[in-house]
């Protein structure tokens, strides 16, 4: 429970990159969303089985009321997605314990539909050793986070849970995957810094404690994307 105070790191992440963005004066138009909410016990708290209805009409099934993040996130996917048309979308979060078993401390996890995207994204890390990790999107998942009661359930439980709580959230980027068609519309990529979001030990380049990751990261690919 200690850490939990980490469960914004996304958020920090993607403010503090936009702050870093402006100070550069970088030519580029950005738009950051956060969800914020405080995550507390109450009258009005969440419970197992419970179904909510998300932004996009979707219905969600509560599995676990500890995959709350997703909830949040998913509205802020949607809204950035259909409000402001963006030819590219990324999304932070401290998202799954998967991800910390999968890479552990040393990489973020990457999810994406662009293989451009992914690779301007690694190129950027790889500048910055601030490095990324792309993992898998395979529409075989979705049967782990299908309801008989919801249009989608909000975790598939232990095996490849990083892996469906990115398709969960991708059923919420709209404009990421080509339809009736038509090409996609808008790059996304979803990063899980649930292990990188802390070093456990220090480095020459990373002092013990919250480590701020992927700033560096996103700073110098939205600088290499404006000067391009």
């Amino acid at each position: 429970m200690k850490l939990m105070r980490g469960d914004m790191g996304g958020a920090a992440a993607v403010v503090s990159a936009a702050w870093a963005v402006a100070k550069l004066q970088l030519p580029i138009n950005l738009v950051v969303c956060t969800p914020l909410t405080e995550n507390m016990p109450g009258f009005g708290a969440v419970k197992p089985g419970d179904i909510i209805y998300a932004m996009n009409g979707k219905s969600i099934k509560v599995y676990n009321t500890d995959a709350e993040g997703r909830l949040i996130l998913s509205d802020a996917i949607y809204y950035t997605a259909t409000e402001y048309k963006p030819h590219t979308l990324i999304d932070v979060a401290t998202l799954t314990g998967a991800m910390v078993i999968a890479l552990g401390e040393v990489y973020s996890g990457v999810f994406s539909t662009s293989d451009e995207l992914w690779e301007r994204l690694h190129a950027a890390g790889e500048a910055e050793y601030d490095r990324f990790w792309r993992m898998r999107l395979d529409d075989d998942f979705l049967p782990q986070i299908t309801s008989s009661n919801a249009d989608l359930q909000n975790t598939g439980g232990r095996p490849a849970g990083s892996i469906t709580a990115a398709m969960f959230l991708k059923a919420f980027a709209e404009g990421a995957e080509a339809k009736d068609g038509q090409e996609h519309t808008m790059k996304w990529a979803h990063i899980d810094i649930a292990g990188s979001m802390e070093a456990t030990r220090s480095s020459p380049y990373q002092e013990r404690g919250m480590t701020g990751r992927p700033v560096r990261a996103l700073v110098e690919y939205v600088s290499r994307l404006a000067n391009t």
